[in-house]
């Protein structure tokens, strides 16, 4: 045993084993602890991560294959196009650094959506807790392990940037620019979507969180900053604009990609060098916070998930009612048994909150867009001039979008998961063995839907009237704007339907209804668009027949969509000395027999899934 030493145990240890051990101390795995090792395992092996991969990586190739061969078509001569490449690998570069500054984003939240909530619904936070690994460990294990899956679809595209810029014009500032606000900001939404998932139950409601927040810090902020500043001298508006700039990352680098195409500053007239490492350096100071709260709050959750999630009401014995024989419905007679009055479907969903944790939500915004317009209604009358109009036509913008986004996150969820929460309370089956019908179950369901999401409606259609009214449009306006809204709410409630029929998790159903909207309201309009440019550049000029046929085609599909029909309803609209579009009517007629229908068949498939996959 000379090669050996006696272990605290009695037994032998070998040299070799013992150096192993001392390495062992020396991995980052190690000294990050097991959960990062755990992570990547688990992570690499799920159907959602190459699905995302997979998307990210489709998206990508089409990007290439559209805007490749359309940038080489505009030249015929091959000295033209040799002299030319400089311009195509700019723009070349300028799409892909924004595909990839954009799309990481999304797969960052979607990764770390359910990163504590998942442990906390299985019920394994408290028992890591048990074990020595700390917090910290914890949330560096699930942060470094979804950052290092990103950096492999981040270094898909290397090769191709770095090919790329042998064409020339294309400086390595701009790239690194880029990679480091790039990762900056995929570094900030991590922590911030992490830090909502401890809170948060649900993947949906943290994407929803951390895409609001992401918005409302990195867009609404800069682009108030801007209406303030032109209100004020020139000094300070270039100040206000400047500090936009470092809160925002898709300011900066759309600063830095004005710079680069144009070769000159975006907005002002003075543009101090290396910007974009001050804005790297306050995101990341303001992730430090973040990843502390997370650290700090894993503790609380891991309680708190181990207590009862709901807190009932001790029951009180009733009052004597003084009109029992008047007083016989549930708002006016206090019983502790609810008296069913009407379908029984009708009254099970009239028993739910309208908004529940959304009012909360709902009366922020609407105090705070009711004290700016105040202000903004003050400075005008106070002022007397034109300069606080711009600010209040920018709080009305600004009011507008935000009751509509709230609107249409409460249609996208409300519907998808009317099934689904059942489902995951083993309720469902109980309903459906009553004498309720599935047409009595479907038709008590959109009636529970349109209560809820009507009502959140209200703002965002009291602040379309005041600028409707505001603008002196048409009214012909106004009915297309109430018919457009009934088809496509008609479609989200069918769609929500027919997916939390589908599937049993709430948060499967959310996803998934997000991903069937977005592929047919906005990814088919986008590819339309790139084929049809690029037929129109492979069709000769003197075929001007096939050219009509394929730009009118084109036109179709765009205005098939609600926001594509609605901006050319609009500009039609406002501007009188327009040349009237002779398809208007077409448009019209398309949209609504396309958005009938499509409603009409998944209500009917939603019907068809009520009493499969219960479990």
């Amino acid at each position: 045993m000379a090669f050996a030493r006696t272990c605290p145990g009695g037994c032998a240890m070998p040299i070799k084993a013992r150096l192993a051990s001392m390495t062992a101390l020396l991995r980052p795995g190690t000294l990050l602890g097991p959960i990062l090792d755990k992570e990547m395992r688990v992570t690499a092996r799920r159907r959602r991560y190459y699905a995302l991969r997979s998307a990210y990586l489709g998206l990508l190739m089409l990007l290439v294959l559209l805007i490749w061969p359309q940038a080489l078509s505009t030249y015929h001569w091959q000295a033209v196009q040799l002299a030319a490449m400089t311009e195509t690998g700019i723009a070349f570069v300028v799409l892909l650094t924004w595909f990839q500054f954009i799309g990481l984003q999304i797969v960052t939240v979607f990764l770390l959506s359910t990163a504590i909530s998942e442990e906390v619904e299985r019920r394994t936070l408290a028992v890591l807790l048990t074990t020595p690994i700390t917090s910290v460990q914890i949330v560096a294990g699930k942060i470094l392990s979804k950052l290092l899956h990103l950096l492999h679809l981040f270094a898909l595209s290397i090769p191709l940037l770095i090919l790329i810029r042998v064409f020339g014009g294309i400086p390595w500032g701009y790239l690194i620019c880029a990679w480091c606000t790039t990762w900056t900001t995929v570094i900030f939404l991590a922590a911030l979507t992490l830090c909502y998932s401890i809170y948060c139950r649900h993947a949906y409601t943290v994407i929803i969180l951390a895409t609001t927040t992401a918005g409302a810090i990195w867009l609404v902020i800069p682009a108030v900053l801007k209406g303030i500043g032109q209100l004020l001298s020139a000094s300070l508006r270039d100040m206000a604009e400047l500090c936009g700039l470092y809160a925002s990352p898709y300011w900066m680098l759309g600063a830095e990609t004005e710079y680069l195409v144009q070769g000159v500053a975006w907005g002002w007239g003075w543009y101090p060098q290396h910007t974009w490492s001050i804005h790297c350096g306050l995101v990341l100071a303001l992730t430090i916070p973040l990843l502390v709260l997370s650290c700090l709050k894993i503790h609380p959750a891991s309680v708190r998930s181990l207590s009862t999630r709901t807190r009932r009401p001790d029951n009180r014995p009733p009052k004597a009612p003084r009109k029992a024989e008047v007083l016989y419905r549930p708002l006016f007679l206090h019983s502790l048994i609810r008296r069913t009055l009407g379908p029984g479907m009708i009254w099970k969903e009239f028993l739910t909150p309208i908004l529940g944790r959304w009012r909360f939500v709902l009366y922020a915004v609407n105090l705070v867009i009711a004290a700016l317009f105040i202000a903004t209604l003050g400075l005008t009358i106070l002022l007397e001039t034109i300069e606080p109009l711009i600010l209040f036509s920018l709080l009305l913008g600004c009011s507008i979008a935000a009751f509509l986004f709230i609107a249409v996150m409460l249609s996208l969820t409300v519907p998808a998961t009317c099934i689904t929460r059942e489902k995951e309370a083993r309720t469902w089956e109980t309903l459906l063995t009553t004498c309720l019908t599935d047409g009595q179950i479907l038709g008590g369901k959109i009636i529970g839907i349109l209560r809820r999401v009507g009502l959140v409606w209200l703002p965002a259609i009291a602040v379309l009237l005041l600028a409707w009214h505001v603008s002196n449009s048409s009214v012909l306006l106004l009915i297309a704007g109430t018919v457009l809204a009934t088809t496509a709410s008609a479609v989200l409630i069918g769609s929500g339907l027919y997916f939390s029929s589908r599937l049993r998790r709430s948060t499967a159903a959310v996803l998934a209804n997000m991903a069937f909207l977005g592929v047919i309201w906005g990814l088919l309009p986008v590819i339309a668009v790139a084929l049809g440019e690029y037929a129109t550049e492979l069709i000769p000029y003197y075929a001007w027949f096939w050219r009509k046929l394929v730009e009118d085609a084109v036109g179709f599909v765009l205005n098939a969509m609600p926001v594509g029909l609605a901006l050319t309803t609009f500009e039609a609209a406002i501007d009188p000395y327009s040349r009237p579009n002779p398809h208007m009517v077409h448009y019209w007629l398309i949209y609504t027999v396309i958005h009938v229908t499509l409603a009409g068949i998944l209500f009917v498939r939603a019907r068809a899934n009520l009493r499969k996959r219960l479990t």
